[in-house]
């Protein structure tokens, strides 16, 4: 008679499956790159207690008014201008004003983008950052010369 034989199938060692999972799993999570968020890095001081607000009076020329619109829009004093003219607008405005009283008021539409008002804070920022650098400069001396032949 026929004798039956077994066929064995052959198997592949899987023992170490789950450690090459494992470290791929690790290698990928810490070469990944994650997406940083994004925000305004501005150091607000704390909130004072109620009772000891108190209201100031400001000159209405003290004042620079700044609103971001719905489209995107800057208007500095009710006046539409290009995000690139306000970096000089607030550089006059704070060079001309009082020093210790001025104040620039920032209304945003809740429509406007968040990329419109970091652009338009960021130019605030610089129109300060160079008026410091300015004011660093060494003052020009001038020798006035007396020749008399």
């Amino acid at each position: 008679m026929f004798k039956r034989s077994s066929h064995t199938v052959p198997s592949l060692n899987t023992t170490s499956t789950a450690d090459i999972s494992f470290m791929l799993l690790i290698f990928f999570l810490v070469t990944t790159s994650m997406d940083v968020d994004k925000g305004i890095t501005r150091l607000l001081p704390p909130m004072d207690d109620k009772e000891k607000q108190e209201l100031r009076d400001i000159e209405r020329s003290n004042i620079l008014s700044i609103e971001l619109m719905d489209d995107g829009t800057v208007e500095v004093d009710g006046e539409k201008i290009m995000a690139k003219e306000l970096r000089q607008r607030v550089k006059t405005f704070v060079s001309g004003a009082d020093r210790e009283k001025h104040l620039i008021s920032i209304t945003t539409s809740p429509k406007a983008s968040y990329q419109r008002y970091f652009t338009m804070q960021n130019e605030i920022v610089a129109a300060y950052r160079e008026l410091n650098e300015k004011a660093k400069e060494p003052f020009p001396l001038r020798i006035a010369e007396n020749v008399e032949d």
